[in-house]
């Protein structure tokens, strides 16, 4: 498989093996298959057409490591809430929503298989 690093060594030894297992994702379920996705599409257009034909898949990837679109979802619902709580819209009591009764999940659970 080709290496998504932009730094990687054209150079192969026993210790690029072992050091290798540290550069990669695969311990992280939740980018594992989006890791691969990215390996298999530079399998086919090489490390030049990375950021070209697989640019969909390695911003995918890069999104699932950083998150920084959900990042800035929540820094936008935060400033939103702030307008809304200086313009009047909002109050101190419901500037959060409220939160759920203590053990709800564990009721409803028990009224499902009950």
């Amino acid at each position: 498989m080709s290496c998504i690093n932009e730094y990687y060594s054209a150079f192969r030894s026993p210790f690029n093996d072992i050091l290798g297992l540290v550069g990669n994702s695969q311990h992280y379920s939740r980018c594992r298959e989006l890791e691969l996705n990215v390996l298999d599409c530079t399998d086919v257009y090489g490390r030049k057409g990375l950021l070209k034909q697989c640019a969909v898949e390695y911003s995918d990837f890069m999104e699932c490591l950083f998150n920084t679109k959900q990042k800035a979802r929540v820094a936008a619902m935060q400033q939103e809430r702030l307008r809304q709580y200086y313009a009047g819209e909002r109050t101190k009591k419901n500037f959060y929503a409220e939160a759920p009764k203590l053990d709800s999940y564990h009721q409803t659970y028990t009224q499902t298989i009950g």
